[in-house]
């Protein structure tokens, strides 16, 4: 009778414990870039944001077409944000990529495109 109480005990210390362990492996986070135009200039903003205590690296890539213009590299803990302008050319498509590590985790490139028009 014992045995079977110590077995139900410890099925059920498993069960509750099971979600918190999955609640602590996640991570929340959001990578937003954003771009924008100011006369002649693109405006490039980033911010990130993650769990508390976590760890960010971000390397930070500007491109006019197809050409990098511009790259920037930023860490920060639990939130990053990041801004800068570069002189911007009528017609142009620009785009802002974010390679971003988080708590030692290579996360998915963001992009935030956008095309100049006087």
């Amino acid at each position: 009778m014992k045995k079977r109480i110590a077995a139900l005990f410890l099925i059920i210390v498993f069960l509750f414990t099971q979600p918190l362990i999955a609640h602590a492996s996640t991570r929340a986070l959001n990578i937003n870039p954003r771009i924008n135009f100011d006369s002649n200039t693109v405006n490039c903003t980033v911010a990130i944001s993650s769990d508390v205590g976590y760890s960010i690296v971000a390397y930070i890539s500007l491109y006019e077409g197809n050409t990098l213009i511009k790259t920037w590299y930023r860490t920060g803990t639990e939130f990053l944000f990041f801004a800068d302008s570069v002189h911007a050319l009528n017609g142009y498509r620009y785009t802002l990529e974010v390679d971003a590590t988080i708590a030692g985790i290579k996360q998915p490139t963001v992009t935030a495109s956008a095309t100049y028009v006087q």
